[in-house]
């Protein structure tokens, strides 16, 4: 993973990634547009596992980040258009 990330994602800027802890990744990326373009553009997934994203605050030991929640977007087709609302998309999701 640590090898193929940066061609996925090419940041403009460039950006690190190391192994904290056995399955524990942290990326650092060296502006803050990437890491805007890379939380946007997601859910991101490698090698058929998802990749729980959130941002690590300095100094902050990166066991200590909470990694509960992958925002996702969900299409749902013929809906008819008297279900087409915020709160009809809650219950369904």
């Amino acid at each position: 993973m640590i090898d193929k990330m940066g061609d996925i994602w090419q940041p403009g800027k460039g950006m690190d990634i190391e192994e904290a802890h056995p399955g524990l990744f942290v990326f650092r990326f060296f502006h803050q547009l990437d890491v805007q373009h890379i939380l946007k553009q997601g859910p991101w997934s490698f090698d058929n596992h998802t990749l729980v994203l959130n941002v690590l605050p300095d100094a902050v030991d990166p066991r200590e980040v909470p990694l509960f929640n992958v925002p996702f977007w969900i299409q749902i087709h013929n809906l008819p258009s008297g279900f087409m609302s915020e709160k009809v998309g809650k219950n369904i999701g």
